[in-house]
């Protein structure tokens, strides 16, 4: 069956777009998210694909790239995202998937884009890039910090579990010990919105030779506030009453996520915005405090003395950019991808 790849029309074919998603990502109530991911973007709307049958028109998957701005080094450019990427069951080989991803890379041949990226979870979804002779630019790497013993023991030794468990909580604080802050640094939950000061200390981080997510207001805002699907928790730090840093947190599956860690931040008070993250997820009730970054992370060698430990490999990041003729990198292999979770989530 021959299929053809072509732009979709997000006013005229959205229940379209949308059938596709709920029959194969079934996890996310996408009519719930459609206009705040595909349309109130700060940045602009989205680009999708269908690849559909040639002779009957009849759809079989979908693809898009959500806009993002990013530094690339010293300056801030309008990237993507791929998300989103879905094919029926009957038609999930190379080829179809092959087109789809090709079509992703028309808004940074086109000049709209500076590149753009997608987010393969694992290994096995690298076999589309491997097909176009691309490879990974980063490798995002869970690490994990244990705040409550209750649902290990009790699933290890049952009922005697439960009962030990509170002991092998007590066990957790004292290790994980507790440093005195100094007067001058405070940390305390952002309930509103983001304003300008966040901005100010996104254009403050800038780096010659890094690439990461822009963190204005504007971004924060619909990120974190007016994501329709998701509650954040949000802990500012600051020195001085002056904003140097935040964490971003929300419950999966009764655990604690950190969404993303950023500021300009010293060692010592990097630890203590990560302790204050796990005060609040032991307050939520949560078992483990997960962490997700980059190799390439600027955080890497504050976790263990906070406490996690190195899990598993989870998405890896592949990027297209004309710059570099297309496959295989972003700009030049020296750059550093300082990535968190928020940048690979859609």
């Amino acid at each position: 069956m021959a299929v053809i790849v072509r732009p979709v029309d997000l006013d005229r074919e959205r229940e379209e777009l949308l059938a596709v998603l709920e029959q194969n990502l079934a996890d996310l109530p996408h009519a719930r998210r459609f206009k705040w991911i595909y349309c109130d973007n700060p940045e602009g709307p989205a680009w999708s694909w269908f690849v559909c049958d040639r002779a009957s028109g009849q759809v079989h998957g979908v693809a898009s790239v959500f806009r993002r701005a990013m530094w690339l080094g010293p300056r801030v450019s309008l990237c993507g995202q791929v998300g989103d990427f879905a094919i029926d069951a009957d038609h999930r080989s190379l080829g179809p998937a092959v087109m789809l991803q090709r079509a992703t890379f028309g808004p940074v041949d086109q000049g709209h884009l500076a590149l753009c990226y997608d987010c393969p979870p694992h290994e096995r979804g690298m076999s589309t890039f491997r097909r176009l002779g691309m490879k990974a630019d980063a490798t995002l790497v869970r690490h994990a910090r244990l705040l409550r013993t209750d649902r290990r023991l009790a699933g290890r030794l049952g009922a005697i579990g439960r009962v030990l468990a509170p002991v092998g909580n007590v066990l957790l604080r004292v290790a994980a010990g507790r440093r005195a802050r100094p007067a001058a640094f405070a940390i305390a939950r952002h309930d509103g919105r983001f304003d300008e000061e966040f901005s100010a200390l996104d254009r403050a981080v800038a780096a010659p030779d890094v690439i990461r997510g822009r963190r204005s207001a504007e971004d924060l805002n619909w990120r974190y506030r007016d994501d329709p699907l998701t509650d954040y928790v949000v802990l500012a730090a600051r020195r001085r009453a002056e904003l140097i840093g935040f964490v971003i947190l929300t419950v999966e599956a009764g655990d604690m996520v950190v969404v993303d860690l950023f500021g300009e931040l010293t060692a010592e008070e990097t630890l203590d915005l990560l302790e204050a993250a796990a005060d609040d997820a032991r307050a939520a009730g949560a078992e483990t405090l997960h962490l997700s970054v980059s190799d390439g992370s600027r955080l890497i060698p504050h976790l263990p003395r906070a406490g996690f430990r190195r899990r598993e490999e989870g998405p890896r990041v592949v990027a297209y950019a004309q710059a570099r003729g297309g496959a295989g990198g972003s700009r030049d292999d020296a750059w550093r991808w300082d990535l968190t979770h928020s940048d690979v989530l859609v």
